[in-house]
């Protein structure tokens, strides 16, 4: 019985298949919205090159997903897509903060913060910028209040049942307490950050809010934005960041 040797372009279509199931597996597994857009311009030359070469395994594939390719992704890749217009501004785009923050709101939010840190009372405070933040809000227990050290004391002290969750901030007024965040699926850093300081880098990788976050074990105050997070801030450094970050 003769040996039947694969060929050449067998090899290579054995080999693309298994780097598409270690493309998809590796997708699946990150945060970033940028990694699925180069999930899909791989997936693109991919389809070109089986049909240009005519491997038949991976040709094979294409065209069983043909009619369900849209949804695929649209399932598959539903937290990177909702990144991706969260961040880019294509829903709500016509929204307006109609932000105009005195120096009165930012001297007084940045006292208020340095003085939880001085009683070491955790916090998250998360100022919305451009983009709204409306479904946070909806989620947490609505307040229309003035920002000042006696209401964040209030809600961020312990005893209070609404300390657990953010705050979130519109304009110069605390709208919504108890707010629970997204929290950063980024593994790496799991083992040396708190639930305060994911939920704060969460919330910056999903939209453009500035987020502060006061440590409840060590006093010290960080800040997150732009998908990074900033430890032990001074005070001025705060006050400029946020001046310069919130619009």
């Amino acid at each position: 019985m003769d040996l039947i040797l694969p060929r050449l372009i067998d090899i290579v279509d054995i080999l693309l298949i298994a780097g598409v199931i270690y493309l998809f597996l590796n997708l699946t597994k990150q945060t970033n919205y940028w990694y699925f857009l180069f999930g899909l311009i791989a997936v693109v030359i991919l389809y070109f090159i089986a049909t240009i070469f005519q491997l038949e395994m991976i040709s094979s594939i294409f065209r069983s997903l043909k009619d369900y390719w849209l949804l695929t992704i649209l399932i598959v890749f539903q937290p990177e897509i909702r990144k991706f217009f969260t961040r880019s501004g294509f829903t709500k785009i016509w929204e307006s903060n109609g932000s105009n923050k005195s120096k009165d709101f930012y001297f007084e939010l940045l006292d208020s913060v340095t003085a939880l840190a001085s009683q070491k009372i955790g916090a998250i405070i998360v100022i919305e910028n451009k983009r709204k933040l409306n479904d946070f809000i909806a989620g947490g227990v609505h307040i229309d209040a003035v920002v000042s050290l006696p209401i964040l004391t209030n809600i961020f002290s312990p005893q209070s049942k609404l300390h657990d969750g953010a705050v979130i901030i519109r304009k110069d007024r605390i709208v919504a307490a108890k707010v629970i965040l997204p929290l950063s699926s980024d593994d790496s850093l799991k083992a040396t950050n708190g639930t305060r300081h994911l939920a704060g880098l969460g919330i910056s990788e999903v939209t453009d809010a500035f987020t502060i976050i006061v440590s409840e074990e060590s006093g010290k105050i960080s800040y997150a934005f732009n998908s990074e997070i900033f430890r032990n801030i001074s005070y001025e450094e705060l006050l400029q960041k946020m001046k310069d970050a919130v619009e």
